[in-house]
């Protein structure tokens, strides 16, 4: 058995571990204890997010290809969905948490209403994605290409707005300033980090490292 996607969420708080056994641990950095463990497959697990102030928990079982809700005050799954059959995916979290969007890698796209327990799946147009962010007004959505380019849509109709091309090689990941008024993103070596303006879309700096695949 080994540990799978280590990841802190929440400031800091919570560190979270899937496996390839099936098992999620939940460790409360504050306290110093681990908060919660469960299983609910015999394969691989992943957490994928943390929600509503760490109560919730969505995750995804690659046995079955199915991503979950968990209830981490009651232990109990609240719901679940197929999720799009791939080797690597891209998530986005609305930021009123109300709704996920989850990329495959050969360009299936499932978004996912938690409120309402329903699912969509617009043609959103972009191959081989790992990394994918809403804006935080959840005005756009964002993903990376290892093709080499970031595309960003409308979130009220899902059309495109912008592509940000011409990366000598992939780009691995995206994220939006606090403030909405630029998009990052980053790729390798003379463009370990490009930067560009939301309402323009037009570059504004590009900073370079040594390196390749930074996220």
């Amino acid at each position: 058995t080994r540990s799978y996607l280590d990841t802190f969420f929440s400031d800091g708080r919570f560190f979270l571990a899937g496996s390839t056994n099936g098992v999620l641990r939940i460790w409360d950095l504050s306290r110093r204890i681990l908060s919660h463990q469960f299983t609910n497959t015999t394969g691989e697990v992943v957490p994928v997010a943390l929600l509503g102030n760490g109560n919730r928990l969505l995750s995804y079982s690659a046995s079955d290809n199915v991503d979950h809700i968990w209830d981490l005050t009651t232990g109990l799954e609240m719901q679940s969905w197929q999720a799009p059959e791939t080797m690597y995916r891209a998530d986005g979290i609305s930021p009123d948490e109300q709704s996920t969007l989850t990329i495959g890698y050969e360009g299936d796209v499932v978004v996912r209403n938690l409120a309402g327990e329903s699912q969509t799946k617009p043609a959103l147009d972009i191959l081989e994605s790992r990394w994918a962010r809403y804006s935080p007004d959840g005005k756009y959505f964002a993903a990376a290409s290892d093709l080499g380019y970031a595309r960003v849509w409308d979130t009220a109709t899902w059309k495109p707005v912008a592509t940000v091309g011409g990366f000598l090689n992939g780009a691995h990941s995206v994220a939006f300033s606090p403030d909405n008024r630029r998009l990052v993103i980053a790729s390798d070596d003379k463009e370990a980090v490009r930067g560009c303006d939301t309402k323009s879309w037009q570059d504004v700096f590009t900073l370079e490292a040594p390196g390749t695949g930074f996220m």
